[in-house]
């Protein structure tokens, strides 16, 4: 886990070092340079098409597997004036870990839907909240885990180049009574990360999140997870509105009380493709970020724990 976490780091280093490093015109360029040039509309977005490979082992049993799930996702803004925006996104994600792993049956497509609503305070503060709901099913009809989610964020511009965000957020699963485990039931999360847009050839954002839940596997036994991760976008100059995002995660997901616990890293490859103007700086200065992580992938993990 440890190899398979620095060599994906190594390899988003030496990637973004090799963009820097091109002669002549660049296959990437800044997403705040594509912004000076780009017409801009009230209403933007992005839809993306990628992959995740993923190393997860739970040390209790000596289970260890990787996978690979396609991710398809989107976001689409609209601006209302006086600095106000609504922002509507979705997610598609399929895993395919070993069955061992997970302790049942095939998973099944986990999705995930949200709108957020964002103002700006002053030029440099912007302010929100979100709602969503997500999906991990398995096949078993008493292993499908919905979690309902609703949150604040806030984002501050320190600089030009270098921004601060955090989201707190209280989700629940549905049904968890009728469930073999309860899933993300009756617990909160809280995310804080940075985005930078100084370098050249890219936007970085580096991001944590934290989650306890009251019952995750068994009404005894609550949940505890946690996860961080590097993320970088870069515009592709040869092909108007393309864009790559790259990076790496690790998260850990516990049932306390329990002696099973999931620890995974993961790296990720995405082309989005923008329209309406939009770029990654674009939508961080209206405050979008997204929504938290660990909500769908702690529900995910659930059967993991028993």
């Amino acid at each position: 886990m440890k190899q398979l976490y620095t060599t994906s780091a190594l390899a988003l280093a030496a990637f973004s070092a090799a963009t820097a490093a091109t002669a002549g015109s660049p296959p990437f360029v800044p997403p705040a340079a594509i912004a000076e040039v780009a017409p801009q509309s009230n209403s933007f977005g992005y839809i993306g098409l990628g992959a995740v490979y993923g190393f997860a082992e739970n040390p209790e049993d000596g289970d260890a597997f990787s996978a690979f799930a396609p991710v398809l996702e989107g976001a689409y803004a609209f601006t209302l004036g006086n600095g106000a925006a609504i922002v509507v996104d979705g997610m598609l994600r399929f895993d395919s870990y070993d069955n061992d792993i997970t302790d049942n049956e095939e998973s099944l497509l986990n999705y995930q839907a949200s709108v957020h609503y964002l103002h700006g305070l002053r030029n440099n503060l912007r302010i929100g909240g979100f709602a969503g709901y997500g999906v991990a099913p398995f096949e078993d009809d008493n292993e499908v885990y919905q979690v309902g989610f609703a949150g604040i964020t806030a984002l501050y511009n320190t600089s030009d180049n270098l921004a601060i965000f955090g989201q707190a957020a209280y989700g629940t699963s549905f049904d968890a009574d009728a469930m073999s485990s309860a899933g993300f039931f009756n617990g909160g999360v809280l995310r804080a990360g940075v985005i930078y847009s100084g370098l050249s050839f890219a936007t970085i954002r580096a991001e944590a999140e934290f989650a306890i839940t009251e019952e995750y596997e068994d009404s005894s036994e609550p949940g505890e997870m946690w996860t961080i991760g590097v993320t970088a976008e870069s515009a592709i100059a040869a092909v108007q509105n393309l864009y790559v995002s790259y990076g790496v995660r690790y998260g850990s997901f516990v049932a306390i009380n329990d002696s099973d616990f999931i620890q995974e890293t993961s790296a990720s490859l995405e082309v989005k493709y923008m329209f309406g103007g939009a770029t990654p700086d674009r939508f961080a200065e209206i405050g979008y970020v997204g929504s938290p992580y660990l909500l769908l992938r702690g529900s995910y993990w659930t059967p993991a724990m028993d």
